[in-house]
């Protein structure tokens, strides 16, 4: 699956997508806005190889800038009814 605005895709990960994600994970100030990190390289790895798991209950999607083509955040769909359905968007520029 894949969403596009002018500037950024929403797409399924990749497994390489690990690099990216750790270059703005592993800054301390990440983690002021969310609750999770500092990561290392290791934790990355194995969090992306989670996400990638079908069948899938929650849908992670990579936030990606156009121009870089960098993964500059994550997006995640999640829902245990149809009524009840949430989008979160975390983006570190």
């Amino acid at each position: 699956m894949q969403l596009e605005t002018k500037n950024l895709v929403l797409s399924d990960y990749h497994s390489s997508d690990w690099h990216d994600i750790h270059e703005y994970t592993k800054d301390p100030d990440f983690s002021k806005y969310d609750f999770w990190g500092p990561n290392t390289k290791n934790f990355m790895q194995r969090s992306i190889d989670q996400v990638l798991v079908k069948p899938r209950y929650k849908f992670d999607f990579a936030v990606v800038d156009k121009k870089t083509l960098k993964v500059i955040g994550g997006a995640i769909l999640t829902g245990t009814r149809l009524q009840t359905i949430r989008l979160k968007i975390n983006l570190f520029t």
